[in-house]
């Protein structure tokens, strides 16, 4: 046993060894429990002097702490905190929520801070400026953004008073329950220590750091697993959220028939429209089929009537007035059948034509009906598929 007034040597060894054995996730810990057992003999001013000054409440942010929330992934992250804070309550919806609703929020913020809302003497929005201005808020807003608050020009500066109000509720209500609670274990495990060193009983302080020791990292290693376990929670949410937020297979199956539905319609307009221009040139080919018949005609009784005028010069006696008149007859009749014989070769270009035309018409048709039935069975086959899925559903 030692006295009190003999200077104790920290055992480091203790916390160390400990930490060795503890898992990654609790290091961080027992390497704080370490520091602290080394330092336990340092005196009140060194522990004074070497703890920061907390700058929540007097305005003394510093510029590199500010965020910036005019990012869109800044005001995500913040709009999540308030309304992790403020839940079931009232939920802002993003990206602009409603002016409703922000205002409710401040109401319950202020709630938290336990400010007496002066609804019946001034206006909530005086209230609120008064209430910024007396805590020192680090963040201006003015009376024209608590007109609109829900507007792109004034949410910015809205969302970084709700999530400066949202943390200096948080610490508040984290300050009454520590307050709230007026025994714990550090504050015994602290008290018994010091008492044990003032005594000089190492054995018993040894004891008492390996017994907190083992307690924290059990309580450190169970509140890793919780959170492990509301990560996943949160992951399995968000998953939910997407399937519940998106069209459902049914819904995605619905708009696929429509769109093929629609696209069939068109489909058969355009094969009506196809098959109108068809019968049109189909028409035409058979009317200058019987302008060739009718042609053809006039030819045949032509050589007839010719033929049978030579007979009847054969059988006439011959004369010499009647020869020259014959000759000129002939003459007239060779030049008729020059002109017809043109007009033939004409009629017969065209026909040639039109039989051209015809058959690159008729090509182009088995081509068409050819793609026609291809995309009527494609259509089919995908009707099948989709109605065999509605059905199944």
């Amino acid at each position: 046993m030692r006295r009190g007034g003999d200077r104790r040597l920290p055992k480091s060894s203790l916390a160390s060894s400990s930490a060795a054995k503890a898992t990654p996730a609790v290091e961080p810990i027992c390497r704080n429990l370490d520091f602290a057992f080394n330092r336990r003999d340092s005196d009140a001013n060194s522990l004074c002097r070497s703890r920061p000054s907390s700058s929540i409440g007097v305005g003394a942010t510093p510029a590199a702490a500010v965020p910036k929330f005019s990012d869109r992934t800044t005001q995500a992250t913040a709009l999540q905190e308030v309304n992790a804070f403020l839940a079931p309550a009232v939920t802002l919806r993003p990206p602009l929520p409603a002016d409703r609703d922000i205002l409710v929020a401040f109401r319950l913020l202020l709630e938290h801070l336990d400010y007496p809302l002066q609804e019946e003497e001034v206006s909530f929005e005086d209230d609120l400026l008064y209430f910024l201005h007396m805590i020192r808020c680090p963040f201006k807003l003015n009376r024209s953004a608590l007109k609109a608050p829900g507007t792109p020009l004034s949410w910015p500066a809205v969302l970084s008073v709700l999530h400066w109000l949202t943390l200096l509720a948080r610490v508040s209500g984290d300050d009454d329950a520590t307050s709230s609670a007026p025994f714990n274990d550090l504050t015994r495990y602290t008290t018994q220590g010091y008492s044990y060193f003032i005594m000089g009983d190492d054995d018993a302080v040894a004891a008492l750091d390996n017994e907190y020791v083992n307690k924290a990292r059990t309580h450190a290693e169970d509140a890793v697993e919780a959170t492990r376990a509301l990560q996943k929670e949160a992951h399995e949410l968000e998953k939910r959220n997407k399937l519940t937020s998106g069209p459902s297979r049914r819904e995605a199956l619905v708009a696929d028939k429509a769109s093929l539905t629609e696209d069939v319609r068109k489909f058969d307009t355009l094969v009506k429209k196809w098959s109108a221009k068809v019968c049109k040139e189909e028409e035409a080919s058979m009317n200058s089929q019987k302008e060739l018949e009718v042609k053809l005609m006039d030819v045949q009784r032509l050589a007839s009537e010719n033929k049978d005028l030579l007979k009847k010069v054969e059988a006439q006696a011959v004369n010499v007035r009647d020869v020259e008149r014959m000759h000129r007859e002939v003459r007239l009749v060779e030049h008729d059948t020059a002109n017809l014989e043109n007009e033939k070769a004409v009629l017969e270009d065209k026909v040639w034509e039109v039989d051209a035309a015809l058959g690159r018409k008729l090509e182009e048709l088995d081509r068409i009906a050819e793609q026609c039935n291809q995309e009527l069975k494609r259509y089919e086959l995908m009707w099948c598929k989709i109605s065999y899925n509605l059905f199944i559903r």
